[in-house]
Parts: C-alpha cells; sequence; structure tokens
C-alpha cells in the first residue's frame, strides 16, 4: 500500500484529515468516524435509518448526534490497494455497507462478505478536506438498471458516487459531480474492546 502525506487540522471535538486531490485516503481502523455531505452540512450525518422507531439496514442521514447508528468504522480490504469496508458501530462488524448488484442505486446494510464486490468501497479526496465515495461496481450497474449499455460499463468506473435525496435524505448512487456527493469524513473516537470491531 503506498502511503500518503497526510494532514490533520484538530479541533476540541473532531478531525479533519485531507490529502491531496484523487488521492485515496488512509483511514485508521481503530477509530469511529462520522460521514456528512455538503448538501446537507455537518447538521446531518449518514445513520442507519430509524422507520417510525425501529431501525433497520437501510440508511438515511439523521440530524448528527452521540449516536451508533452514526459511527463508521473505514477498514481498509487486504490486498486491495485504495479500497474499503464501512460497518456501523450499531450493526457491528458484521454488516457492511453494500450495493447490491441488482439494484446498484440504492445502498444498505448486508452480512458481511469479504468477496462481495458491492460492499468495496472507493473514497477519494477532492482536495480541500472533502471526499468522494464510490462502490467498485462503479457506472456499470447504473447503465445496467437504466438499460443504458454505454462506453462506461467498465466494473470500477468510479461515475456513480454515494449521494442524498433531498426531499427523504436517504442516501443513492448519483451519476452527477455536484454538492450531494462531496462528503466530510471527521474523527469521532478511538474505538474501544467493549465495541467489538478490534
Amino acid at each position: 500500500m503506498s502511503t500518503l502525506t497526510m494532514t490533520e487540522t484538530t479541533t476540541t471535538s473532531s478531525t479533519t484529515t485531507s490529502a491531496s486531490v484523487g488521492a485515496t485516503a488512509a483511514f485508521a481502523e481503530d477509530t469511529f468516524y462520522r460521514l456528512s455531505n455538503q448538501y446537507l452540512s455537518a447538521t446531518y450525518s449518514l445513520a442507519i435509518e430509524n422507520d417510525k422507531g425501529i431501525l433497520s439496514r437501510k440508511l438515511n442521514m439523521a440530524i448528527s448526534g452521540d449516536d451508533g447508528g452514526q459511527y463508521w468504522q473505514i477498514k481498509r480490504i487486504p490486498d486491495a490497494d485504495d479500497r474499503y469496508w464501512f460497518a456501523c458501530r450499531f450493526l457491528g462488524k458484521d454488516v457492511r455497507l453494500f450495493l447490491d448488484p441488482l439494484d446498484q442505486i440504492n445502498p444498505l446494510m448486508a452480512a458481511a462478505n469479504d468477496t462481495a464486490v458491492g460492499q468495496q468501497w472507493n473514497v477519494k479526496s477532492v482536495g480541500d478536506g472533502t471526499w468522494r465515495i464510490s462502490n467498485v461496481l462503479g457506472n456499470w450497474g447504473i447503465s445496467n438498471v437504466f438499460g443504458n449499455w454505454g462506453i462506461s460499463n467498465v466494473l470500477g468506473d468510479p461515475g456513480a458516487q454515494l449521494s442524498t435525496y433531498s426531499d427523504t435524505h436517504e442516501l443513492f448512487m448519483s451519476m452527477k459531480h455536484d454538492i450531494g456527493t462531496v462528503w466530510s469524513i471527521t474523527k469521532v473516537r478511538k474505538i474501544t474492546v467493549a465495541d467489538d470491531f478490534l
């Protein structure tokens, strides 16, 4: 794995990690992170969806708080440079962020499977301390779902990126490069033995 030169800016409650444009991230596996996008700002964070009081395996953006459903481990995949698994503290390390090859529009959480391509995510720096997140399935699946077989039907094409709907705040894979696809990834706290992630 190549080593990036990272800069860290520390505030009283969080640390923001940044790198050069297009660089991939080097996240600490012993740390929980919070993910917010520029569209909704840090007021909202990526969370496990709360449907009438019941937490599910669906995802949405929720008002940021001290909530295990908003704490994410970003773990580098062994022998797969620049690819990561995302697991949420609330559901545990054995459930990961997943893009179903038969859907490829709506990410959700699924049982961990080290060979599932839909659980592999690329995280690329925008260059200003923010990131774009794409699934290894990339643009191929979006084209397949819509029946528009085109030039970009290549596994790993980063065209489709993680974003949020403006009305429901649920997640989806977007082909647009707008503020909904630009994410801040902020350290929350170190993972402890009690979290059962180590």
